[in-house]
């Protein structure tokens, strides 16, 4: 997150700003994240069910620069200028990316749903980086601090900002909640969240130990064929069955 903020910092130090901010869903990829586990034959059905199921997607906040400018990125591999920063909450803290193209980006794999968007107007980065500094401390959560609610609490602050600096009529609205997807760790949908995500999980588990018994089972079935065989070709007196 650190070098988020510096980068941020160099923007407004060097008169960047954006003028449009973007909330978009992104599906979850199960089959990249549970590829190499025991949950590997579930993934590809978690996957279609994520891709249309947008309250329990990844959340992410883009932002786009205005025009005739272009985001610097020295670190970059390519050389094509980078006029979008993406910025969304990973486990391990805030990241942001830069990119070439406006979303929907090519060659994601992913399903990806532009779910609000401003007017042209103008976002600063010291708000984005005051914002993050403000929450440089909370350490993410599955349940009280996760990409939604970072998403969330990060285009509320860019709407106070918006509204209390410039007045802008392209500023995010108050009501947020109006405009976004349902937001299930929000508030009392918490535990709503909790109890469907406990079911899904009671249900997951039930899936898997039904195959590890039905496995079981047949090993338990071939093992005792074999011994049989085994029984009928070194005692002659036992009857073939």
């Amino acid at each position: 997150m650190h070098d988020l903020i510096k980068q941020l910092d160099n923007f407004h130090n060097s008169t960047i700003h954006f003028n449009q901010v973007t909330y978009i869903m992104k599906s979850i990829n199960f089959s990249y994240f549970w590829g190499d586990t025991i949950l590997a034959s579930l993934a590809p059905l978690l996957d279609r069910i994520g891709s249309n199921v947008k309250p329990m997607q990844h959340a992410v906040i883009e932002l786009a620069s205005a025009a005739g400018q272009t985001l610097p990125c020295p670190e970059c591999m390519s050389t094509k200028p980078r006029h979008y920063l993406a910025v969304h909450m990973q486990s391990y803290g805030p990241k942001g990316e830069l990119h070439v193209n406006q979303f929907p980006r090519p060659n994601h794999g992913d399903v990806s749903s532009m779910m609000w968007s401003s007017g042209i107007g103008r976002v600063e980065p010291r708000w984005i980086s005051a914002f993050l500094r403000s929450v440089a401390n909370r350490p993410y959560s599955r349940f009280s601090w996760n990409c939604q609610h970072f998403a969330y609490e990060l285009l509320s602050f860019l709407g106070e900002k918006c509204r209390e600096e410039s007045g802008q009529e392209a500023c995010p609205p108050k009501d947020l909640e109006s405009v976004l997807p349902l937001q299930v760790f929000l508030g009392w949908k918490k535990y709503i969240t909790f109890s469907i995500s406990l079911s899904i999980l009671v249900f997951i588990t039930l899936l898997a130990f039904k195959g590890v018994a039905g496995a079981y089972r047949r090993f338990f079935f071939l093992k005792v064929m074999v011994h049989e065989d085994q029984r009928s070709l070194t005692n002659p007196l036992v009857e073939s069955k």
